[in-house]
This record gives structure tokens, sequence and C-alpha cells, in this order.
């Protein structure tokens, strides 16, 4: 696998797997578990993502999107469609134009991000926690991060935004919603009774 080669701001970590070698390697990663497995084929994953769905989880189908390299899931937040990252390691992220058009309110900034180009972008705390809904699935309620996601890689806003990505699933909502995604079969796995939709 080709490796990027960047300054990590995090003590004891020597690197990160990253996606491709998730999506090419059939890994299977069980958050509530704290599991990282293997599936050699496409029949070890079904068996596995059955067992998944006869325990109690929910099935959400992933889309691969080619420009960027990230599967994303559609979701509603506030009445509104977005398109949502799966992400393995950030924080619940929304994109500010996002949040605006939701009309999230936002609280203080909590910290100055480094964007990969050397942007510092303020980061700010949602004012009011928001309900995620994936496929008719409501979530654990989320209290997400909002930056300028464009200004944090330090690129052009395009004015055609159909193909936006607007925020991330972190690990963050992971955690909460005892996920395992799928990788060899493009599936997020959801638990559907969690604490979430008791709430």
């Amino acid at each position: 696998m080709p490796l990027s080669v960047f300054e990590l701001p995090l003590p004891d970590i020597d690197g990160m797997l990253g996606i491709e070698w998730l999506r090419g390697n059939g890994a299977i990663v069980d958050y509530d578990q704290q599991r990282l497995g293997f599936a050699g084929t496409m029949e070890d994953a079904k068996r596995e993502d059955t067992r998944l769905v006869n325990e109690g989880f929910v099935a959400h189908m992933m889309k691969w999107d080619e420009k960027s390299h990230r599967y994303f899931v559609r979701a509603e937040i506030g009445g509104r469609i977005a398109r949502l990252v799966v992400s393995t390691v950030s924080n619940n992220m929304l994109d500010a134009a996002f949040a605006e058009k939701a009309g999230l309110a936002l609280g203080p900034v909590v910290y100055l991000d480094a964007g990969p180009r050397g942007a510092l972008v303020p980061n700010y705390l949602s004012k009011q926690p928001v309900m995620i809904t994936i496929d008719g699935q409501r979530t654990v309620w989320a209290q997400p991060i909002v930056r300028d996601t464009y200004a944090y890689s330090s690129e052009a806003r395009p004015a055609d935004n159909t193909s936006d990505m607007n925020g991330d699933l972190g690990c963050d909502f992971m955690l909460a919603n005892e996920a395992v995604i799928d990788f060899r079969s493009g599936i997020l796995f959801l638990r559907r009774e969690s604490s979430a939709e008791l709430k």
C-alpha cells in the first residue's frame, strides 16, 4: 500500500490505518467490543453481516465516493438531507455552510484546528444536540463540532454543492451507537435498540 508521511500531533501514535487499507483488506471494525477483524471473502462478510442483523443491528449500505475516496451515508438532520462521511477517527463534525442552512446555533470556539496545508480553522461546538436519522433509524443525540471544511482543506468552496460532503460521522458516533463497520461489504451496522432510541 502507498503511504502518506506527515506529522501526527498525537503522542505514542506512530501512524494510522487509512480507508484504502481497511477497504482493501476487508476489515470489520466493532466499536463496542473494541475489535478489528477481517472477512477474507465476500461470503465471510455476508455470514458476519447476517449474524449482526440477527443480533439486533440495522444494516445501512454505505456509498463509495470515487472523487474523495470516502464512504458516505445519506442522513437527515434538522429536516435537511446531509451526505455524511463514515469516518473511523474524527469527531462528529458538520460543515459550517450546512449547519447554517439547517439553522443550527453555534456555541463557542472550542479549538483552532490545523488543516493538512497549514490552515488554522476555528471549530465551534453546536449549541444544542442534534438528532441524526439514517434510513429512518434514529441514533444517539450528538453535539457535533462545526467548521468550514473547505477552509480546513485550503480549497475553494464550489458553486455547485450537489456533491458536497456535509460532515463526518466520527468515532464519537460509532461508539455511542455501538456501530460495526464492514468494509468488505460496505455496510454500516447500528444497534437497533440503542440507548439513543429510548431518549
